[in-house]
């Protein structure tokens, strides 16, 4: 559905953009083991939903994102939650985005 569609849309445009700033990198400047990590970097897309949001959670998983503890983004629940209108907690999906074929 359209849901499904954007997020597509969302991980098309973060591969973009990885592609572009890897092709923007000076390599001269960097050593090797600096170069190897800009050039082997896997680009991730981050999503937020709220925890009772159980149609959105079954389709991200169901495209291969998975939940992120917030402090393995060094983050606590309050920075996960702010700018949020709403009450309630959010939780946080990632997903690698290995570039298509």
């Amino acid at each position: 559905g359209i849901a499904r569609a954007l997020i597509r849309e969302c991980e098309n445009f973060v591969r973009d953009r990885h592609k572009r700033r890897a092709e923007m990198v000076d390599f001269s400047s960097l050593n090797r083991k600096e170069e190897s990590s800009c050039s082997n970097s896997i680009p991730q897309l981050f999503l937020k939903v709220w925890n009772n949001n159980t149609a959105a959670i079954s389709l991200y998983k169901t495209m291969e994102y998975r939940e992120i503890d917030p402090k393995t983004l060094s983050l606590s629940q309050e920075e996960v939650n702010i700018g949020s209108a709403e009450l309630g907690e959010l939780v946080i999906f990632a997903k690698d985005l290995i570039a298509e074929k």
